[in-house]
């Protein structure tokens, strides 16, 4: 046998082996339900409907997905701003991504004044 029919399942181990595995009952996944409320501002976005995730990684994901997406939303034009994803199941509060935006304005006359000083320096 070739490396082409191996990889094909062309042996008879191999075929054999793959119906095994597509008959085999597959345990279904358990779900739970997360909820992702929003908070930005003095404004909370309660989550009524919830998504069914298997695990808490997967809630962390969506919860991290969501946040770059509001704060890409939220901070422009503005200088300082605080949001939140609050997670929740049904047992209650499971995790936090929160993202604080703060944008200074420096002083832009002292900094061409010492920039101006350094140049006249050299």
């Amino acid at each position: 046998m070739n490396a082409q029919q191996h990889l094909t399942g062309g042996s008879e181990i191999d075929t054999a082996l793959q119906e095994l595995f597509d008959d085999a009952p597959r345990e279904p996944v358990a779900m739970k339900k997360y909820y992702f409320d929003i908070r930005h501002s003095s404004r909370f976005i309660h989550d009524d409907e919830g998504v069914e995730l298997p695990n808490i990684e997967a809630a962390r994901q969506e919860a991290t997905t969501a946040l770059s997406e509001i704060a890409r939303e939220c901070v422009r034009g503005r200088s300082r701003h605080r949001m939140a994803v609050e997670v929740r199941d049904d047992h209650g509060h499971v995790l936090e991504a929160s993202v604080t935006f703060v944008m200074k304005l420096r002083d832009v006359k002292a900094i061409d004044r010492n920039r101006n000083a350094s140049l006249d320096a050299v």
